[in-house]
């Protein structure tokens, strides 16, 4: 990647510091808000309403004065290329293109509306992500294929860029490329020595295959936006790292072990055939399954519950399949709580792996140790942090009855995966050159970027501006960054239910659901 060795030697870098969760959709709002989970709400893709008992997806509409609305607000040009957490489009002073969780191109995915045929008009065949090429398995089985399909999506994002960048100057633009997590997620296992699955060939290939072609599309965005002249400050970020994933911890099948969750096994058509499905690649069946009667039969059974929570016996809750874990605890008497969390600390503390001997949790934290703000009583009661190498998932399965499930290529797509530490590469005029940054955090990238722009972010914001990136103090001054109308609240319908299938089709693609 010369580019970015470049701008390295250029510029100042170090490790940014994720959010808890270090997952996609609270790092990404983060990230936009400069803020963290406890003020804007979101820790996943989708968040648990305690009083409805039930998981509602997040959308763009639940949080409001984004680095995007302040820098517009002031009066600047703003572009936004499918950053994460954006669906649905909002308007602001430029243009923008969703990301991950928009359910399809048929509408909200651009602003202004009018952009979305001129785009398709000028980049026939971009599209948000390329689900059909997260099938569990095939990038294993077709490795040239798949990493052709992911530069291919890359390549799209920057031709977009380029398009939309050569109509007008802008004075703060973003490009996200999601290919990479999508890379990591699934071949980390063969690009990490010591990995069992470590394999050079490998390693070389997606290097020189994927990683170079990333490296061409950063210096192609950057030249794009150079063009229109000026001092330019370039960032490259990442929302979190990677790290080697080995074994899920099954929280939700361990709570219901212990008898702290209550389940219902329900009736299930094509119980069978339903289970195969299931457990191999049933979304990659789903063209061929949609053409015959008895197939769509199938994929309706497919989406039916297997399984009910009885409520009212029912302790603990938890959801979400990823790095860290979400405690809801469900008791209201205080007796009881402060019972059941005494019952789910002693044996939590106690719980090891018996292949390993390691323990499983590393630490257990309460929510007012991870977040503030006025959103702290939606969170999670407790986080749990597994031991490197452990993830957790809440959900209940009931077709893996194990409580320790080892990663394996081809049945499961996380085999590496999210590690709180990402990467922080700045380069410009101003920067500090061939020098290192230490205690960046992704949320001190709004305030940064905004004093870059002689803006002052409101006192809302968290994080605070990275001054040691540069060679002399930015000043906030002349201009303040203003505040934005609170959009409709999360309530505000959204997704409808076949957006919510397709979500759940492509997160489930992604390995973020089962």
């Amino acid at each position: 990647m010369p580019f970015l060795s470049e701008l390295c030697r250029q510029g100042c870098r170090g490790v940014l510091e994720s959010t808890t969760p270090p997952k996609t959709p609270s790092a990404w709002t983060s990230f936009q808000t400069g803020r963290n989970p406890g003020s804007h709400g979101v820790y996943d893709f989708a968040l648990w309403n305690r009083a409805a008992r039930k998981i509602e997806y997040v959308n763009s509409r639940a949080y409001a004065d984004t680095l995007w609305d302040l820098a517009g607000s002031a009066g600047l040009r703003v572009g936004v290329i499918n950053v994460p957490m954006t669906y649905p489009a909002w308007k602001i002073n430029g243009f923008m293109i969703t990301g991950l969780l928009t359910p399809s191109l048929e509408r909200d995915w651009t602003w202004p509306p009018e952009l979305a045929p001129e785009l398709l008009a000028a980049v026939p065949s971009y599209h948000i992500f390329s689900f059909d090429s997260t099938r569990q398995g095939s990038p294993h089985r077709n490795l040239t294929g798949f990493l052709d399909l992911m530069v291919g999506i890359s390549q799209n994002r920057t031709k977009a860029a380029v398009h939309l960048l050569q109509k007008e100057p802008l004075d703060l633009f973003m490009v996200h490329f999601q290919a990479t997590d999508v890379v990591q997620h699934v071949l980390w296992g063969y690009m990490e020595q010591g990995h069992p699955y470590f394999s050079p060939r490998i390693r070389d290939k997606v290097f020189q295959r994927f990683y170079g072609c990333i490296d061409e599309q950063l210096r192609i965005v950057q030249d794009a936006f150079q063009a229109a002249g000026g001092e330019c400050l370039t960032l490259v970020i990442s929302d979190h790292g990677f790290q080697s994933h080995y074994t899920r911890f099954q929280f939700g099948n361990w709570l219901a072990k212990e008898n702290l969750l209550k389940i219902r096994i329900l009736p299930r058509r094509f119980a069978a055939l339903k289970d195969l499905l299931i457990r191999t690649d049933w979304l990659g069946a789903q063209p061929l399954l949609q053409r015959i009667r008895f197939g769509r039969k199938l994929i309706a059974a497919l989406r039916e519950p297997l399984f009910e929570i009885d409520w009212d016996h029912s302790r603990i809750y938890s959801f979400s399949r990823g790095s860290d874990g979400f405690v809801f605890f469900l008791d209201k008497d205080p007796d009881r709580r402060c019972q059941a969390e005494a019952h789910l600390t002693e044996k939590l503390t106690r719980l090891v792996d018996p292949r390993t001997g390691r323990p499983v949790i590393e630490k257990i934290l309460p929510r007012d140790c991870v977040y503030r703000g006025p959103k702290l009583d939606t969170m999670p009661d407790w986080i749990l942090k597994p031991t490197p190498g452990y993830s957790v998932t809440g959900d209940f399965n009931p077709l893996h009855s194990e409580i320790l499930l080892p990663v394996r290529k081809g049945r499961d797509f996380h085999i590496g995966m999210h590690h709180p530490d990402g990467i922080l590469v700045a380069a410009g005029s101003r920067v500090r050159p061939a020098s290192r940054i230490a205690g960046a955090r992704l949320i001190d990238i709004t305030p940064t970027v905004l004093a870059w722009l002689g803006l002052a972010g409101p006192d809302s914001l968290d994080g605070t501006i990275l001054r040691d990136l540069f060679t002399r103090r930015i000043s906030e001054a002349p201009g303040k960054a203003g505040t934005t109308p609170v959009p409709p609240g999360p309530d505000a319908p959204v997704y409808s239910d076949e957006d919510i299938r397709s979500i759940e089709d492509r997160l489930r693609g992604l390995g973020y659901i089962e």
